[in-house]
């Protein structure tokens, strides 16, 4: 069955082993996380809106990832433009994809990751955004929204 929120007073967590180096994307500490796809992405910089289904990048702006494969599983990234012309810049190690996307453009990409890592350091940055506001009827979201991305 369902657990709602409001019957949830305290919840303990309890690390069952620390990761050894070998296992790490990144020694820095996450500001937040989500699950997508065969993936765990976690936010280390920068002006992103992680979602249920994905993340936005701000308009503008810049941010780092660290995303973790489920074992065996390769990183498959979708990108869909806001309603805006943009620069989109997508770099993991020695990776780097810098393109135009028209408004609302989308496209996928399988981002490399060395046979042993669980994962890659990836960063990315976006030119331009849009408000959905201003850009969508009925929608009242003020972000300025650059692109959005998910693991698949």
């Amino acid at each position: 069955g369902r657990v709602r929120r409001a019957a949830l007073r305290d919840v303990t967590f309890r690390a069952v082993r620390r990761l050894g180096t070998h296992e790490l994307v990144s020694g820095r500490a996450a500001l937040s996380a989500a699950r997508y796809g065969h993936a765990t992405v976690f936010l280390l910089d920068g002006t992103a809106f992680l979602e249920s289904g994905g993340s936005w990048i701000a308009g503008g702006s810049s941010a780092e990832f660290a995303i973790v494969r489920d074992p065996g599983a390769s990183i498959q990234l979708f990108v869909r433009n806001s309603a805006v012309d943009n620069i989109v810049v997508l770099e993991a190690a020695t990776w780097r994809e810098e393109f135009a996307l028209k408004a609302r453009e989308e496209r996928s990409f399988d981002v490399p990751v060395a046979v042993n890592a669980p994962g890659v350091v990836l960063r990315v940055r976006s030119a331009k955004g849009a408000r959905p506001a201003d850009t969508d009827p009925g929608n009242h979201d003020m972000r300025k929204l650059g692109y959005w991305i998910e693991t698949r």
